[in-house]
Parts: structure tokens; sequence; C-alpha cells
């Protein structure tokens, strides 16, 4: 009834052999993309079994024996991934199982997205406000940044505007374009041979979101994507976008498809699933100390604007309404936002750029985001906010009201339970951990499941109530 695939094959396993599983819930991982752990029998030494892992026991045989890996009972799929080979021998093969996420990105994982090739685009001639690729591909605000040339400017008759706009056409001055979100993800996708989808590319305001920067063009004709993105690794970024906005990940390793959502919105889902029926008699009921919320940035020490805190970018935290003082879940991202000057309308910062000029190339910016409002009295403007969502924390437009809102109800009478489940293999083939389950009166998010397949005792569950 139960059997394991490799490469497509199924291999020859004892009668009483046993695959362990232990999965997480990756929605409310917060520094990783996803853990699934899986592990596999010794596989026998057989004509088939040394047949599909290619003789590896002979020691004239070399290469990497790293193979795509299926687990099958009764004909659904419970758990996919990668088994590497590590010993081999006449009394059988060993190996271990890895989702590979770490890799997910392939040989790009771990490399910084500004030293990546992604390639260029030619910039029309005129320059335009915004300029396409199939999607929007980059834009150009206007930016009042009077130290964009540190004490240089007045050599150069800078004005103190980056991406400066008169009468319809860019001045001389410095110009940065603002890589789109969405279009960066689909660079990203291309050259990592990934698919990369969800909520977040088709959110009507979220598709106007930019990576805010400092690089100038110094005369290109063309923009290099890597010179306008920050000095982080591919999974780091994502993961500290999560932690901005509040979103989920949904990971295929095999098939290398990535999608995004919003974790407000997956917590907005309905109760389908009623466990009560399979719960085990009895629990273990643990209690969350630390129930309020913290939400934070980590903001950029190279803007003047920010050196002391701007009370618009200060952190959010749970009010406290219990009488006794109660701990802390921080969540503190490296990604943060702009400040935008009331009076014009336009992103505001005193902040030395990254230019050719002066030898200003060594000056770095952190991960900021912003939105593309548009051309607004003549002038391209970005901003910290679009449709009443707000790239900062507090208000009723902000993150923790936008993107946090749900995540902040459930811990405030979040309690955990160390509960068992009589579960079938089919039960956990089809099990979405963005699904709520109903137990006996109560709703709850899953965020743990141990088992032994094939399913001959209960299944372990945590529990965390919503």
């Amino acid at each position: 009834m139960h059997e394991v695939r490799i490469d497509g094959q199924t291999v020859d396993l004892s009668p009483n052999a046993r695959v362990g599983i232990e999965w997480t819930n990756p929605h409310f991982l917060w520094d990783s993309l996803s853990v699934r752990k899986m592990t596999i029998p010794t596989l026998g030494y057989t004509k088939r079994n040394s047949i599909i892992l290619e003789h590896y026991e002979l020691p004239l045989l070399g290469g990497y024996p790293q193979y795509r890996l299926e687990y099958y009972y009764g004909g659904q799929l419970l758990q996919e991934g990668f088994f590497i080979l590590t010993e081999a021998s006449e009394k059988g093969y060993t190996g271990v199982f890895t989702d590979k996420l770490g890799l997910f990105f392939g040989d790009y994982s771990g490399q910084k997205l500004n030293e990546l090739d992604f390639g260029s685009l030619a910039l029309p001639d005129p320059l335009i406000p915004v300029v396409t690729d199939t999607i929007n591909a980059y834009c150009f605000p206007t930016v009042g940044n009077p130290d964009y040339y540190g004490t240089n400017g007045a050599v150069l008759s800078y004005t103190g505007k980056v991406n400066e706009y008169i009468t319809g056409a860019f001045t001389a001055g410095p110009r940065v374009p603002m890589p789109f979100l969405g279009y960066f993800l689909r660079k990203l996708a291309e050259l990592t041979d990934t698919t990369i989808d969800g909520s977040l590319l088709t959110h009507a305001t979220y598709q106007h979101a930019i990576l805010y920067n400092t690089r100038a063009l110094d005369g290109a004709s063309a923009v290099r994507l890597s010179q306008h993105l920050p000095e982080m690794g591919i999974e780091e970024y994502l993961i500290e976008l999560r932690k901005m906005l509040g979103l989920t990940f949904d990971i295929d390793v095999v098939r290398k498809k990535l999608t995004i959502g919003f974790l407000e919105d997956m917590m907005a889902m309905p109760t389908q699933l009623d466990w009560s029926r399979k719960a085990v008699a009895g629990e273990t009921k643990r209690t969350e100390l630390n129930r309020r919320l913290e939400l934070g940035y980590d903001l950029d020490s190279g803007d003047q604007l920010m050196k002391d805190k701007p009370a618009l970018l200060a952190n959010y935290m749970t009010p406290n309404p219990w009488s006794v003082s109660t701990g802390i879940a921080k969540l503190n991202s490296k990604v943060s936002t702009v400040l935008v000057d009331e009076l014009t309308g336009t992103i505001t910062t005193r902040q030395v750029g990254q230019t050719e000029q002066f030898n200003q190339l060594t000056q770095r910016s952190t991960a900021r985001l912003a939105f593309w409002v548009g051309m607004d009295g003549g002038i391209p403007k970005a901003s910290n906010i679009l449709n009443e969502n707000a790239l900062y924390w507090n208000g009723s437009t902000g993150l923790a009201a936008k993107r946090f809102a749900r995540l902040e109800a459930m811990r405030k009478d979040v309690f955990y339970l160390e509960k068992d489940f009589i579960l079938t293999e089919t039960d956990l083939a089809s099990f979405d951990f963005s699904q709520k389950v109903h137990v006996n009166g109560t709703d709850y998010y899953v965020l743990n499941l141990v088992a032994t397949l094939p399913v001959t005792s209960p299944v372990k569950a945590l529990l965390a109530r919503v």
C-alpha cells in the first residue's frame, strides 16, 4: 500500500519498513522558508534497488548520489523532495531526505542580489517616468535629497533633487531607477528557472510597490537590475520582506514553484475541517507567555533623517489589555520604507548617494520599499502609502492593522495543545497547513505533525488556539 519512488521508480521496501515524517507549519515561521523532515528506512540490497541507485555501491563509480523522491500511500502523494544516498554496500542503502529549500534557487542560493546578472533593459530617449518590459519595470520618482553628492553638490549645480522633472522632462541631475517589486520577482524567477506567483503580485496596491535605492545611472543608456537591489541574499530578502508585509510562502521544491500570499488573507478563511471525532482523549495544554506583538524594522542609518527614529516609522506594540505584564513577541524586518515631504508630496531623504561622481560608488543604502503613485501636479511621485495601505506600522492604514491584525488577535488569547489524533494517510495527504481545524468546540492552527507511515498509531500534533 505504501511505496517510495526514486526518480519515478518504485524501490523495494522490506515488509516492516516504516517512514517517519515531521511537518512544521510554514506560515508561522518567520526566520526560515519551511521545514519538512522525513526519515527513510534503509533500502535493501536488491537488484532493482541497485539499478535505480545506479550501482552506487561499486567502488569504481562516482558522481553525486542525489535523486528525486516521492512517498505514496494508496496512490496518494504524501511527500516529495530529494534523497541523498550517504552509504551503500551489500548490507543495503542508507540516505537522508531533504526538501532542499536552502537550494530552491539553485546555484544562486546564498549569492547577494546585487551580484547576480539579471541582464539589462534599454531606456528610451528621452527618458520617461515609467519604463515597461511587458509589465512596469522601473520608475523615476522625484526625491528631495540635498545630500546626494555630499558637500560637492554645488560643483555640479545640483538642485537637491534626484530624478528632477520639469515641464515634462527630466533635468540633467542624478537619475535613479526604482525597480518595481513585481518586475524584480519576475526577473528572479527567470534567472533561477523557478515560478513565482501569488496574490502579492496581483494585489491592486502592491503591484505598485517599488524598491527604493540610491544608485545613479551615471549616463548609462540601459538599467542593470542588480545595481539597484539591496546587498542581501535571495532567501534573506524574501524572509525580511515577509516580516514586513506579513506574507505566506507556499513552496513546491520539486516543481520549483513559490506562491506568495498574505497571512491576513489566509487567516480570514473559514474553518472547514473538524477533527473532533479523530481526537484521542487527553492532551497537554501549554501557555504562551509572549502575548503582545512588537513590529518594527531597521532604518537606513545612512539617511540623516533616520538618525533619530521618526515618529511615523515608530515600532508598533500591542496594547496591554491585562492587569499583569506579559512578554513581547518581536518581529523585526531589515526592509523599511521612506519618508514623504508633506509640502511637495515627494520622497524626502538626506543621504549620500551611490554614484561614480566623487568616488561615491562605495556608498550603500539598505532595503526599502515605497509605492509608485504616478504623475501628480506634473511631477513623478512615490510614497509610503497608497490606496489606504501604508508601509509604516501604526494607524488604521498601517501594516499592523492591514497585515497583522488577525495574528495579533490570535496571540492575545492563544494557548497550545499537544494532542494525538487518529488520522489516516489520506488525511495527511490532503492536509494543508493554511487550514484551521475544529476540535471539540475550538478552532486551531496545526503547528506541527509527527507520524510514522504506514499509520499504525496516533499522529502527534501541536495545535495553537485561534
